[in-house]
């Protein structure tokens, strides 16, 4: 299930034909990530932002605990 914002977007790019414009990711939260990891016996270790014209993303390396 999508949040109310990200749901109103994907029903407006069904009008612009052609390959998807954006990556699934943007649905999952970070906090969701690390508390998973750290469950599965993982420890964020470092955490950067990737930026580029038009995109932007984030990146956590995880270690075994």
């Amino acid at each position: 299930m999508h949040p109310p914002l990200l749901a109103e977007l994907k029903r407006i790019g069904v009008v612009f034909p052609g390959p998807s414009k954006a990556t699934r990711a943007y649905t999952l939260r970070k906090e969701g990530i690390v508390a998973a990891a750290e469950r599965g016996g993982f420890r964020p270790q470092r955490r950067s932002i990737n930026k580029a014209a038009f995109y932007c993303s984030g990146l956590i390396v995880f270690e075994r605990i």
